[in-house]
């Protein structure tokens, strides 16, 4: 009779347990490149970090170099219930690169597709300052713009977009460690800028 009452209460403590652990908090996967994960500045020190601070519950994938290509060709990894969105900054690297702008939109929808048909909403956040189009450095001024147009062309796959994460600050190098990354200031700048829009969008209700 004991033995009864014991596994009855143990069986009573895990599904309360499970209960209690079992809340409707969103579960973010967050993939990225250097400008989140961080370059020549501590880890502590990244947006990714920051972000993650702050929203708690995440899983993330971020690489440096990473481009959308890559990760569109690896999909298949991420068969995960517990995600309930996905936040994608990708596609400075395939600019970079020179990647053709078409190309690179056909990796964002494969990817947004991907997530769209297990029904998990995704944001992408493009890479393009409005500064950035007087920066000389970084060449291909045209390939800019055709990127910047295919930003906005996702909209039309009923995902959020956050633009201009640097917040006018792309030419100022009191943000950066080089041309590219930020610095610990700049990654506060690019992480508050994220954070206020998903908030203002309402992305993770």
């Amino acid at each position: 009779m004991k033995k009864t009452w014991a596994l009855i209460i143990s069986c009573c403590l895990i599904f309360g347990f499970f209960l209690c652990n079992c809340s409707d908090k969103k579960t973010v996967f967050i993939v990225g490149d250097s400008l989140l994960l961080g370059y020549k500045i501590e880890e502590k020190e990244s947006a990714l970090s920051i972000i993650k601070n702050k929203l708690h519950n995440c899983v993330h994938y971020c690489e440096i170099g990473l481009t959308i290509s890559a990760f569109a060709a690896i999909l298949d990894r991420y068969d995960i219930d517990s995600i309930s969105c996905v936040i994608i900054e990708l596609g400075a690297n395939d600019f970079l690169l020179g990647r053709d702008s078409a190309k690179t939109c056909e990796s964002f929808l494969s990817t947004i597709n991907y997530f769209k048909k297990k029904g998990i909403p995704v944001c992408i956040i493009s890479f393009i300052d409005k500064t950035m189009f007087q920066y000389k450095d970084l060449g291909n001024v045209k390939l800019l713009e055709d990127y910047d147009k295919m930003y906005e062309s996702l909209l039309e796959q009923s995902i959020s977009l956050i633009t201009n994460i640097w917040e006018g600050n792309f030419s100022n190098m009191d943000y950066k460690v080089d041309d590219f990354h930020p610095n610990a200031e700049g990654a506060k700048v690019i992480a508050r800028h994220i954070l206020r829009e998903i908030k203002k969008m309402g992305f993770l209700r």
